[in-house]
């Protein structure tokens, strides 16, 4: 076996690795913009059913953090459930 072979299969092998730990943080790097996205869609939704819905400023905040609370609570949910889902 000469060095000339055994070192394209290794350059081969870290090219394929490195291209591998790429995709993967690509992909964790989607999630979390995705992720981020949905967190400021419930912060967003629940300031404005809070506002729009109560009369008084204690009512509001007591409303709007539990509608927060629910839709973190259904993004977990449906998170696991495709998760579970798409194996």
């Amino acid at each position: 076996m000469n060095s000339a072979s055994f070192d394209t299969r290794s350059r081969d092998a870290y090219w394929q690795a490195t291209q591998s730990e790429l995709k993967s943080i690509r992909k964790r790097g989607d999630i979390l913009i995705l992720g981020g996205a949905a967190v400021l869609f419930a912060l967003f939704s629940s300031v404005v059913l809070g506002v729009i819905t109560k009369r008084t400023d204690a009512d509001r905040l007591r409303y709007g953090l539990r509608c927060f609370a629910y839709f973190i609570a259904a993004l977990i949910g449906l998170g696991w459930l495709m998760r579970l889902g798409h194996g």
